[in-house]
């Protein structure tokens, strides 16, 4: 899967010691109240932070466009239920019609605390972080807005140090993910394995802009 190739292969470049590298978490979920959920990928590291066993950091749900309001309640399912411990959604919707690729990036956000009976309880709500846009059908084919970022606090649970830094997807990942969807019927996307590593790629987004490959 590229998501889960890429963060090891940058965490691996870091030098980050085996014990804190996130590892492939079991994708079945249960809630407080009995909900189920299986998310399409999801990490963790129990050995650096054993009482977070039960959830992962780091969820990532993708669909095609018609089940992108099923995508954001998956968001708010995962955020509310692990409450807050999951750090970071992304939700990946796919437009073959038009050749899009929306990601939607969002962190946990503390909510009206409220009455659970016995005690009082913060609830957590999914904060809308970053929106990048994948048009693979423009000629030719952009990205707008930032890359697809998955900060190393929130990753790995403690701040950078030295050489470490946060994982990044940059556009001309985007874009080889785009084409293997779109020219290679690809998808879901998780699943793609066809792209050139962004640790060697030269260029790179700044937030909220546009970016145009070099042409092919």
């Amino acid at each position: 899967m590229a998501f889960r190739r890429e963060i090891t292969s940058q965490l691996r470049i870091m030098r980050l010691d085996i014990e804190e590298r996130p590892g492939l978490w079991p994708s079945m979920h249960v809630g407080p109240t009995g909900s189920v959920k299986e998310a399409d990928d999801s990490w963790s590291h129990p050995l650096v932070e054993p009482r977070n066993k039960d959830w992962p950091r780091i969820v990532i749900e993708s669909a095609v466009a018609e089940s992108m309001p099923r995508l954001r309640q998956g968001a708010s399912w995962w955020i509310n239920n692990s409450n807050g411990q999951v750090q970071i959604v992304i939700l990946i919707s796919v437009h073959k019609d038009s050749k899009r690729i929306v990601f939607e990036k969002y962190f946990p956000k503390p909510s009206v605390p409220f009455n659970t009976g016995a005690q009082f309880r913060t609830a957590y709500i999914p904060d809308l972080i970053a929106t990048t846009e994948v048009c693979y059908g423009d000629d030719p084919p952009t990205v707008r807005g930032p890359s697809v970022t998955l900060e190393f606090q929130r990753l790995v649970g403690r701040k950078p140090v030295l050489s470490e830094k946060d994982v990044i997807l940059w556009p001309e990942l985007l874009l080889e993910i785009a084409e293997d969807i779109f020219e290679h019927d690809g998808f879901p996307p998780l699943r793609l394995a066809r792209y050139s590593a962004p640790h060697m790629l030269t260029s790179h987004l700044n937030s909220g802009g546009a970016h145009t490959p070099n042409a092919r």
